[in-house]
């Protein structure tokens, strides 16, 4: 009696790890598509080294022509 309740167990857990296993196997196959959303890079403008002209500088040009 013994013997046949180790064939059982063992065949449903074959047949349970099969299953598990073609599910996977299905699920893998369909991957979600992943959009990712541009970030706002307007928020904060680059940092730049050195001379460059904004909007502060141009207002004290108009300012210094004669």
């Amino acid at each position: 009696m013994e013997q046949s309740n180790n064939k059982r167990r063992n065949f449903m857990l074959a047949f349970g790890l099969g299953t598990v296993g073609a599910v996977s196997a299905l699920l893998m196959g369909r991957r979600p598509e992943i959009v990712v959303q541009p970030e706002v890079a307007a928020a904060e403008p680059k940092a730049v080294k050195g001379y460059h002209v904004s909007e502060h500088v141009q207002r004290y040009y108009r300012t210094t022509r004669v």
